[in-house]
């Protein structure tokens, strides 16, 4: 009769436990939404020199904070550690410019489009190719858990090495330990500028990687459609207002291009 009534005790809390974790209250009772991001991942979001975050989805987010009048909390953690956090409510919203794949919005929900921007491969001087298949049988650096990193597993007997952060991936190739970094044309353009790589890297052969996809969006938990219907209506307001594309000319999203031999 004990183990009965401990058994019975032990089945009431774990449903009770269960019903509290489906009846969680949204986001958008809180007065602070908690935002994770990857801030290794320029002009997107980034670390300035006085350690605060920088980039095109950090205005973006911010500015969509102010219009639902709720603060933000940015939680910096590593990229394929965004969708485990925004899933069991450790976070909310996902902002790092993370693809909207199919196989993503099995687990998540995804606003509208914040970006689309083309992929590069990146090499030394002198080792430029005209295209992706140009890289068959070559070393690959990818950064972990990104459409790059998929779609450089589809190159004809390419090695492909996965690092947490794009700036280790161009490292590789500047060390000869790796022939390419596939890279998000933007990021990899953007750490090109900066002192460990200027003149030392170049892009080539610009590649739609994200074929699943229409861009890049900010993620959020299924069971949690207030909030993005939310966020969603602020991002739509932006874009008919100026606010949006105003953002992509600060970050220079359409610029890079220019600049690919």
């Amino acid at each position: 009769m004990k183990k009965r009534h401990i058994g019975a005790i032990g089945l009431a809390a774990s449903l009770f436990f269960a019903a509290a974790a489906w009846s969680t209250p949204g986001a958008m009772t809180k007065e602070t939404l908690t935002v994770g991001t990857e801030s290794t991942f320029p002009p997107f979001e980034f670390r300035a020199p006085d350690g605060s975050l920088q980039g095109y989805d950090i205005d973006l987010i911010e500015s969509i904070g102010t219009k639902l009048g709720k603060k933000i909390e940015w939680v910096d953690m590593a990229f394929d550690g965004l969708l485990p956090a925004v899933m069991t409510h450790k976070i909310d919203l996902i902002a790092a410019c993370m693809s909207a794949t199919p196989a993503r919005r099995k687990k998540i929900a995804f606003t509208g489009v914040t970006n689309h921007s083309d992929s590069a491969f990146f090499v030394l001087p002198g080792h430029e190719k005209a295209a992706a298949a140009d890289f068959a049988g070559m070393t690959i650096a990818t950064q972990l858990g990104t459409i790059q990193d998929a779609y450089a597993h589809t190159i004809p007997n390419a090695v492909v090495k996965n690092y947490q952060k794009s700036d280790d991936c161009l490292r590789e190739v500047l060390f000869g330990r790796a022939d390419a970094a596939l890279l998000d044309g933007p990021v990899g353009y953007k750490y090109c500028q900066a002192k460990d790589f200027a003149g030392k890297i170049a892009v080539c052969a610009v590649t739609n990687v994200a074929t699943e996809s229409k861009g890049s969006a900010f993620g959020a938990a299924k069971d949690d459609p207030e909030l993005l219907a939310a966020v969603d209506k602020a991002l739509e307001e932006m874009k008919q207002n100026g606010e949006f594309q105003a953002l992509r000319d600060k970050w220079g999203l359409d610029d890079w291009k220019k600049n690919v031999k």
